[in-house]
């Protein structure tokens, strides 16, 4: 009599149910680094609009005519999204100086991005915010600010 080799159907379900166990842990290690790598979109973005802010302020004396639909377009490909669709991103001119009209009449700005979409699931780093002083944070889903953020990608 001929012995047939090969593998019964049991011993095929153990390892799929291994391999199953082994990508479920796997996964878990992946995702939370893969947020923390989306960072860097958002750090290099918030940087060149800062960068495109304080160049409308040399133009026009004040950042209240430097907003979302003037400054986005010449760093993000479809505002108010960033590239790769991770955060939104609003700009926000502030503190009125009396006497000042016009462009003229707000003296500062910050700019906020939020997390969106799976990268809203990095509830370490939700939102990060940079303002005309080059001031940096970033805070967590309850608001509490979060210093590793931008350094932590």
């Amino acid at each position: 009599m001929k012995k047939l080799s090969g593998f019964t159907l049991i011993e095929v379900m153990v390892v799929v149910g291994a391999v199953a166990i082994l990508a479920a842990i796997a996964a878990q290690a992946y995702l939370p680094q893969e947020r923390k790598g989306k960072r860097a979109e958002i750090i290099n973005a918030l940087s060149q609009i800062s960068v495109e802010m304080n160049r409308c302020y040399s133009d026009q004396g004040g950042y209240t005519c430097c907003d979302d639909a003037l400054i986005l377009p010449k760093v993000l490909d479809a505002p108010p999204l960033t590239d790769r669709g991770h955060y939104t991103i609003a700009i926000t001119a502030n503190n009125p100086v009396a006497g000042l009209i016009g462009c003229k009449e707000d003296q500062e700005f910050s700019i906020t991005a939020t997390a969106i979409g799976e990268q809203a699931n990095d509830t370490k780093c939700l939102t990060f915010t940079i303002d005309n002083f080059g001031s940096r944070t970033a805070r967590d889903t309850a608001l509490v600010l979060q210093p590793t953020c931008w350094s932590d990608q």
